[in-house]
């Protein structure tokens, strides 16, 4: 049986292979160009329309929790509380913006 160590993603995308044409794709999201994997099962969504950037932290969370029974008051205690965040246009709460020199 074969084996291999768990790569980060940095790690991954530095390997020779993950060069190869058709690999990787280029993905906008909120000004910036992120490289990653080509999935050939996520490169396309159910309705054959290709699949775009993941949307933002927090862009469904009125409606996930309103979907729960949570009414307005509620929600916005959970807001402020910190518990729960919407999102935010330059909120990056998932990942640390590095820019390259």
């Amino acid at each position: 049986m074969g084996f291999t160590e768990v790569l980060p993603l940095e790690r991954v995308l530095d390997a020779p292979q993950a060069r190869h044409p058709g690999k990787l794709r280029n993905v906008p999201f909120r000004g910036l160009e992120f490289e990653v994997p080509e999935f050939p099962r996520l490169a396309q969504g159910e309705d054959g329309v290709p699949t775009g950037p993941p949307p933002n932290l927090g862009a469904h969370t009125a409606a996930l929790l309103e979907s729960a029974g949570v009414d307005r008051a509620q929600y916005q205690a959970l807001l402020e509380s910190g518990a729960v965040a919407e999102a935010a246009p330059d909120a990056f709460a998932w990942a640390a913006v590095r820019r390259d020199a």
